[in-house]
């Protein structure tokens, strides 16, 4: 997947993981967006790369509209 939001106000952000613990890992800080200062489109899915521009994708997370509505 080579597709992201081609505005000027998105921006890929750093993340850190914690040391994984009986096979989970997870994100060891919230990972904050700017605010949208122009239409970045639907969002669908959450890709991690690693390199803030081109890169590798890591992991491929989604469809979004299926997994929010399982958490409601």
């Amino acid at each position: 997947m080579d597709t992201w939001p081609h505005a000027a106000s998105y921006s890929r952000q750093s993340v850190a993981f914690a040391t994984p613990t009986d096979g989970q890992i997870s994100n060891s800080a919230d990972v904050l967006f700017p605010i949208a200062s122009e239409s970045w489109g639907d969002i669908s899915h959450i890709g991690i790369y690693d390199a803030k521009t081109a890169g590798n994708l890591k992991m491929l997370i989604g469809n979004l509209k299926s997994l929010f509505a399982a958490m409601n």
